[in-house]
């Protein structure tokens, strides 16, 4: 099994920025960078990323930021800057000038706490996923995936089999089936887990973490515990 450095609490990362949201004003003309938590600074400044990098990444359209998979705040996440990244996510949602949706909100917490979560900062991770649940009814197949997560964070393998099996259970739309269908046709490239069409999302995952429950997140989620 991996090891892992400790990692700043996500916790303490969310307040110290609910905190900056209380400055006045003319404090908050300042230097973005200088907005952000100490912790976040210091994890951001050991990873090679400075003021003017960050603000940059800050800067960045909710798209460009959240969902480039070779930009924005994965390549930090991609060299293990796991703390940096999840205190750079926390930094945009609360800083940043676009309008974010809630259901974006809550994917880009679902992302920070994945990053804690792989610096084995498990409770700052709970803390965060925790509060990515979606309303009752709109999408079952995410909930379950969160509780999962959860039971696999908190090593209760009964819990993680019981969503396991609640989210096996979620039916897949034809719609949904449809546009995955033409997803892999459009990104021939791209090689997506065996059942992506008419799985339930993120089961794969959820496999892996059962697989591998004895390993650290980042290996399980990977399934790379062999």
């Amino acid at each position: 099994m991996k090891q892992r450095s400790i990692a700043p609490s996500g916790k303490i990362i969310a307040s110290a920025l609910a905190a900056a949201l209380l400055l006045p004003a003319t404090t908050l003309a300042q230097d973005p960078f200088d907005l952000l938590p100490e912790t976040t600074r210091s994890a951001l400044t050991a990873c090679d990323v400075d003021a003017d990098e960050a603000n940059d990444l800050l800067a960045l359209d909710p798209q460009a930021f959240d969902q480039d998979f070779s930009g924005g705040w994965r390549p930090l996440g991609d060299r293990d800057c796991h703390a940096a990244a999840a205190g750079l996510i926390l930094a945009y949602i609360h800083h940043t000038d676009f309008t974010l949706s809630e259901g974006h909100v809550r994917l880009m917490r679902w992302h920070a706490g994945q990053m804690l979560a792989n610096g084995g900062d498990y409770a700052g991770a709970i803390d965060l996923l925790g509060d990515t649940y979606q309303p009752e009814g709109d999408n079952a197949a995410w909930n379950f995936y969160v509780d999962a997560t959860l039971a696999f964070l908190r090593r209760d393998r009964d819990g993680l089999e019981t969503a396991r099996d609640q989210l096996s259970r979620v039916p897949v739309s034809e719609e949904d089936q449809a546009a995955r269908r033409q997803f892999l046709r459009d990104n021939p490239r791209i090689r997506m887990p065996r059942g992506f069409v008419t799985e339930p999302d993120n089961l794969p995952v959820v496999n892996r973490l059962l697989e591998c429950f004895e390993a650290d997140y980042e290996t399980a989620y990977m399934g790379e515990c062999d």
